[in-house]
């Protein structure tokens, strides 16, 4: 059993009934389920850093407040409070809308039982595999999914305000804390969102997707840098469905509270393939992989002859009959740099043929969304707050041009949600609005803006990130027409 969602040794073994899959936070009323997690926390935390600085820290880069309410109104308002309650309401009312709207992509298609890997044969639908959504509903009931997320969702902001807000900007850089605060919302039960509810996830499709990215991303770029390679994973695991060894790998996943990390082959000019008696020999390099020391595997896809193969690769370095997987050193960012990145050489690592998870025929390359333009739709609200908060916040101009950002912003989430719009097209969209509400931000706090721990700093930073993220020649030319 991992710890905190770290890597234990067996990832696929441990067969025991969903029955036994229960998440402690989604059991009882959200809020005192809450309180029970963060009282729990509460002498480790104190243990990691000094809480007279952290006040200091809070105060100077605390929890975005309310759009429109004084710096910190939102943080001191008294637990129990009527205005307090009607905020939580006012917001409870529009993550339900938000959640119940939108449609499925054309660019993510919905996955069937007749589109979808059988057991013993290849894809029927072999052009969705290069979709990165598209999840097929796994839910029991839909009202008892509404439930679940609403605990979930709700649980994710309250620990996300009061526990990340404070310490964000330290997050990209220091690695313990980093670490235990990936392990605080494992605990939440982030890694189970997407997986069906019949293996024991949470269940979820694209619209709750984009919600998570959304609301993650106005707090804290890091962890959810981490949690989308697991997230881009088990979107691709689910277009596999209903192999029997995909949903052992699900099922183990949710068993042991664990993530999974990724490398698609995407060059094949990186990767040789050669066949051998026991099955396949990769040699190779994977460019960029993340998270190692937090997951124990990655889903590697390889081609051959004309297939597309998905298997599990040890994330460690490793020798193993007559082949080798090697590590890079870290590679160091200026941005997420708490979390590891490295590049994976291969050295006739050997795949044997019942290793293999699932194969489907390649067919042409099709332009699918990137989880980039969700993540633009929440630095932008995040932003917009930013704003607010500046020295020259409640300026008539600032506000003038603040309230034309907040519509283009509330439009720009809804054409995201709908799924109907190119993906190239409505990145490049994301980008510029979060440029344009970057610079006001820059305006609208003056000189404090340089000050190393405002959090203006780590948000440009993380837009910078989110633009250049599966950086492809069809979306750097998409961006180019954006300039024109």
């Amino acid at each position: 059993m991992s710890v905190n969602g770290l890597p234990s040794k067996n990832l696929v073994g441990d067969q025991r009934s969903r029955c036994e899959v229960q998440d402690r936070c989604l059991e009882t009323d959200s809020s005192a389920s809450y309180k029970e997690l963060l009282n729990h926390s509460k002498s480790h935390l104190a243990r990691i850093f000094h809480t007279d600085r952290d006040e200091e820290a809070a105060k100077a880069d605390g929890a975005p407040p309310a759009v429109g309410r004084p710096r910190g109104d939102c943080q001191r308002l008294p637990l129990g409070s009527p205005e307090r309650a009607r905020r939580a309401g006012a917001s409870e009312s529009t993550q339900k809308h938000i959640l119940m709207q939108g449609c499925m992509s054309p660019y993510c298609p919905r996955m069937t039982s007749s589109s979808t890997q059988h057991p013993a044969g290849l894809s029927t639908s072999a052009g969705d595999w290069y979709e990165i959504s598209g999840l097929a509903s796994s839910l029991p009931s839909e009202v008892e999914f509404r439930n679940r997320s609403h605990h979930f969702f709700q649980n994710l902001e309250s620990f996300l305000k009061l526990e990340i807000a404070p310490i964000a900007n330290r997050l990209d850089h220091e690695e313990d804390l980093f670490r235990h605060f990936y392990g605080r919302l494992v605990e939440l039960g982030c890694l189970k969102l997407l997986i069906p509810a019949h293996l024991g996830g949470f269940g979820g499709e694209r619209r709750h997707w984009i919600e998570y990215n959304v609301l993650m991303s106005q707090y804290s770029g890091a962890l959810l840098f981490l949690q989308a390679q697991h997230q881009f994973s088990i979107a691709q695991l689910n277009k596999l469905l209903p192999d029997p060894k995909v949903e052992s790998l699900l099922q183990s996943l949710v068993l042991k509270n664990q993530g999974i990390g990724l490398a698609l082959q995407k060059n094949k000019e990186l990767l040789r393939v050669e066949k051998v008696p026991q099955g396949y020999r990769l040699s190779g390099t994977f460019l960029w992989t993340t998270g190692f020391s937090f997951f124990s595997h990655l889903l590697v896809s390889f081609e051959y002859e004309g297939i597309l193969f998905y298997t599990l690769l040890p994330l460690e370095p490793l020798e193993m009959e007559e082949g080798r997987i090697t590590l890079s050193p870290k590679i160091e960012t200026i941005v997420f740099n708490a979390v590891p990145s490295h590049s994976i050489t291969l050295n006739q690592w050997l795949i044997k043929e019942n290793d293999l998870l699932a194969r489907h025929r390649v067919e042409p390359k099709k332009i699918s969304e990137h989880p980039s333009m969700y993540n633009f739709a929440g630095i932008s609200k995040a932003l917009l707050k930013v704003i607010l908060q500046g020295q020259y916040g409640s300026t008539p101009q600032v506000l003038e041009k603040y309230a034309s950002l907040e519509e283009r912003s509330n439009h720009y989430h809804q054409r995201v949600i709908e799924g109907v719009h190119h993906p190239l097209t409505l990145r490049s969209e994301g980008l510029q609005l979060a440029e344009e509400c970057a610079l006001l931000a820059r305006l609208s706090c003056g000189a404090a803006s340089i000050l190393k721990e405002h959090p203006l700093n780590r948000l440009i930073q993380e837009m910078w990130q989110y633009t250049v993220a599966g950086y492809s020649e069809d979306q750097r030319k998409a961006y180019w027409e954006m300039f024109k």
